[in-house]
């Protein structure tokens, strides 16, 4: 049987988002529009995502886990790097009750 990982996918695809911004200067709060790229989350074994990526035009993936100590992201979390890897570990629980109640298929969350 295959590991189960978690990866993160930004997309190619890009859709218009609602952005809400106010001029340093004046104060004055004004509404535009911006590009910001789809992303995805993936939850399954490594032969579910590997099948799924063939599907989608993934500009970037990042494995979502809890990092070890002395890894180059737990270094860069600083001192925050204790309470994200709780809330890491609880998404990935979370992730773990949601795949079995659907028969181990893959599960695709949208994040952004």
């Amino acid at each position: 049987m295959s590991k189960i990982i978690c990866e993160d996918w930004e997309l190619y695809d890009y859709e218009p988002v609602d952005i809400t911004s106010t001029q340093a200067y004046t104060g004055e709060q004004f509404k535009d529009i911006k590009m910001e790229a789809k992303c995805i989350r993936v939850y399954g074994t490594e032969d579910q995502v590997k099948e799924a990526s063939k599907h989608y035009n993934i500009d970037e993936a990042h494995e979502y886990k809890v990092e070890p100590k002395g890894s180059y992201w737990h270094f860069i979390y600083g001192k925050k790097a204790q309470s994200i890897n709780e809330k890491v570990e609880k998404k990935l629980k979370e992730y773990q009750e949601l795949y079995k109640k659907n028969n181990n298929k893959l599960l695709k969350i949208r994040t952004r």
